[in-house]
């Protein structure tokens, strides 16, 4: 599981590089602060996904060892360069001339980024309803409060390099503060299946420009509604949706959206597979719209 959690940090990290490379707060902060990385689980805790769970917490853990060096591409077909130890990794990543040159003295002598990866965890499914009712969510208790003392390490290394660096680095970090609390507040409450810790743990680590990664055990159905609610609120706080088409918004994207299709490719059929009783345990927001699913083995 490790090294499909480096392919995966790698990619979100190469995207956001790609994406950002031409602003210097960003360069910045990957120098003195690091990359944040947010991962969203929304695994149960109850029967054989806490297995799963207790798997991906060791991953997430190591990751946090790994480092990684931009290089310079020498052809175009350049991949990825992994070395050291599941303890002490170092990935480099080749980037094209046109870009490479753009980028800061340091980086481009080579200083190694540091990076720093959260694990958000939310069971939504029946088994979470079995644990709560009947069962024991300490586990997942403790992975979220670990990770908020993570994120919030993250956010004062954050406001003292960059928080006064100019405006915009200033209003994100206050931004990050006052979701920090909001996240904060959320986790005392202890509420079952809280989605608002998912929610809120997504929106500050974007505000930061984090690399964003969300799985469940299939990484299709679950995951695939969480995405596409994701992209929902996304639509409403950065693209000022009207939020009276925000239901429509998630059924569309849920029916004709690459989420489907990539059901579709995972099991031959383009629907999702929950059953009935499935759909109904899952939180409100969670549910795919009708005739999009159906008991399907996976």
């Amino acid at each position: 599981r490790f090294t499909v959690q480096v392919t995966s940090l790698v990619t979100s990290f190469a995207f956001r590089v790609l994406q950002s490379v031409a602003v210097s707060s960003f360069l910045s902060q990957l120098m003195e602060v690091g990359f944040l990385a947010h991962w969203e689980s929304l695994l149960s805790t109850h029967g054989d996904e806490i297995g799963m769970l207790e798997d991906f917490i060791v991953a997430i853990h190591d990751l946090n060892n790994l480092k990684f060096k931009l290089t310079l591409a020498q052809t175009f077909n350049d991949v990825p360069k992994v070395t050291g130890t599941r303890y002490k990794v170092l990935v480099e990543l080749p980037v094209q001339q046109t870009l490479f040159r753009v980028l800061p003295s340091q980086l481009r002598s080579g200083k190694e980024i540091s990076v720093c990866v959260v694990l958000f965890t939310q069971g939504v499914n029946e088994q979470q309803s079995l644990a709560d009712a009947f069962g024991d969510s300490t586990l997942q208790d403790q992975i979220n409060m670990r990770s908020l003392h993570q994120l919030t390490s993250y956010c004062t290394r954050y406001k003292e390099h960059l928080g006064s660096a100019n405006a915009k680095t200033s209003k994100k970090s206050q931004q990050a503060f006052q979701l920090l609390e909001q996240l904060r507040a959320q986790m005392q409450l202890r509420k079952t299946k809280n989605l608002d810790i998912l929610t809120l743990s997504q929106e500050l680590c974007r505000t930061l420009d984090c690399g964003r990664i969300t799985s469940c055990k299939s990484a299709k159905d679950r995951t695939g509604m969480s995405v596409t609610l994701e992209q929902g609120h996304i639509l409403l706080q950065e693209m000022n949706m009207d939020p009276a088409g925000f239901q429509h918004a998630l059924d569309a994207m849920r029916s004709q959206g690459t989420r489907i299709r990539n059901a579709e490719k995972n099991i031959g059929n383009a629907q999702y597979a929950f059953n009935v009783l499935q759909v109904f345990a899952l939180p409100p927001l969670y549910r795919p719209p009708d005739g999009t699913y159906k008991k399907l083995q996976t």
